[in-house]
């Protein structure tokens, strides 16, 4: 667990204000190249957890790559 991990998402949350804090989150390291695994250690998530938050954003906005 990262207990002093801090990341300001809130100028991400006007854009995309339809997205739960977890898949905001894990879309906004996802965009910066952070690696599943890496993303998963910050937010304290699984691996598998990040995909499909990841799935869901992709759904939300019917992205198909």
């Amino acid at each position: 667990m990262q207990a002093f991990f801090s990341y300001d998402f809130t100028p991400y949350r006007e854009v995309f204000p339809e997205l739960p804090d977890a898949q905001l989150k894990t879309f906004v390291l996802y965009g910066q190249f952070y690696k599943v695994e890496n993303i998963a250690l910050k937010l304290d998530i699984s691996v598998t957890t990040v995909y499909e938050h990841l799935n869901r954003v992709k759904e939300k906005h019917n992205i198909t790559s």
